[in-house]
């Protein structure tokens, strides 16, 4: 069974006329995230290349005074289609962030997704001062999620110069 695939998720997708190409050299781009972002404020990539399985970087995170540093992996690479990373250690990872792009009649759909997978974060100590409590926390932070999401995708959409067809 992928526990993964039952974890809290949110999800958002949008379809354009941008190509594939196009958008790829966005997705795949980390440091591009911060401007469609209130909580991540930079990104930096730590070494040479281009993305590729195994690569980290560094992001900033700002939520109300509370700030933070979090260190990703890239995960997951299809290139052209699938581009994954996970937040925090790989063996009890935060959170899994992916972006998927697929040919269809209407178009281009780009999909982004984030999955919590558990791991150690800000929101840990909160949940186990009060685990009766932990899941509205959770929904609140997937909804919220869910928004930024979406603001995300329209937002490469539109810097790749595309329109939103659905």
């Amino acid at each position: 069974m992928n526990l993964v695939a039952l974890a809290p998720n949110a999800f958002a997708a949008r379809t354009t006329n941008v190509s594939r190409h196009t958008l790829w050299t966005l997705v795949s781009d980390p440091t591009l995230l911060p401007q469609f972002s209130d909580e991540l404020q930079a990104v930096r990539v730590l070494g040479d290349g281009p993305m590729a399985v195994g690569q980290t970087f560094e992001g900033d995170q700002k939520r109300g005074e509370r700030e933070w540093m979090t260190l990703s992996t890239v995960t997951g690479l299809i290139e052209g289609e699938f581009f994954e990373w996970t937040v925090g250690d790989l063996a009890t990872p935060v959170s899994k962030w992916s972006f998927l792009l697929d040919d269809n009649e209407a178009g281009v759909t780009l999909a982004h997704r984030a999955t919590l997978c558990g791991g150690p974060s800000p929101m840990s100590g909160i949940i186990a001062a009060d685990p009766l409590g932990a899941p509205a926390l959770i929904q609140q932070r997937l909804d919220m999620f869910r928004e930024r999401l979406a603001v995300t995708v329209e937002g490469l959409i539109a810097l790749a110069g595309g329109d939103i067809l659905g």
